[in-house]
């Protein structure tokens, strides 16, 4: 962690080799090992000729969490040297059939440990973290980037400030105190 710290803290004071390029691959059981030739991060390489220094996907695809096969680019990934990214889009517990994490959804509730909107968060969330922690026994460092587009409305957790700051702070308290990550 303090390696990968100290890497970042120098780029600014570098005269050139001072952007990390990435690359997102895909979502959930969609993710494709890095030698296939459908691969986005192996098409970049075959048409740029260099790897991209980070990449990206996501556990959810649907309805669901399916966390092997990002893991094990993540795995592959981190073994050649590269840094790795997992997106949350975490599904939207008011609207759980819905593909992607669109809607509207009162944070409140599903903060409030009562109410069914919490539980079934919490159940997904445990689902990422099981998949985090197989990371984590391997070695793997992996940003995390839950929430995208936080400012946003269209997703369930966006362009609501105070109540999207309580989740994000409940959400990383939970993986790394809770849960150990």
């Amino acid at each position: 962690k303090k390696a990968i710290l100290r890497y970042l803290s120098g780029l600014p004071g570098r005269k050139a080799a001072r952007v990390i390029s990435g690359q997102f691959e895909s979502w959930g059981s969609a993710v494709r090992p890095l030698q296939d030739d459908a691969n986005y991060v192996n098409i970049v390489e075959k048409k740029t000729g260099k790897w991209v220094g980070l990449v990206g996907a996501e556990y959810h695809n649907g309805q669901d969490v399916n966390w092997k096969k990002p893991n094990r680019l993540f795995e592959e990934y981190w073994s050649r040297g590269g840094f790795c990214q997992l997106y949350l889009i975490m599904t939207n517990p008011a609207q759980p059939n819905s593909f992607t994490g669109g809607g509207k959804c009162d944070i409140r509730l599903v903060l409030d440990p009562n109410h069914p909107y919490h539980r079934y968060f919490y159940n997904e969330l445990d689902k990422v973290a099981a998949g985090l922690a197989e990371l984590q026994k391997k070695g793997v460092v992996v940003f995390l980037n839950p929430f995208a587009e936080a400012t946003a409305n269209w997703f369930w957790w966006g362009g609501n400030p105070a109540g999207f700051s309580a989740l994000y702070r409940n959400v990383h308290d939970y993986l790394v105190k809770d849960k150990g990550l």
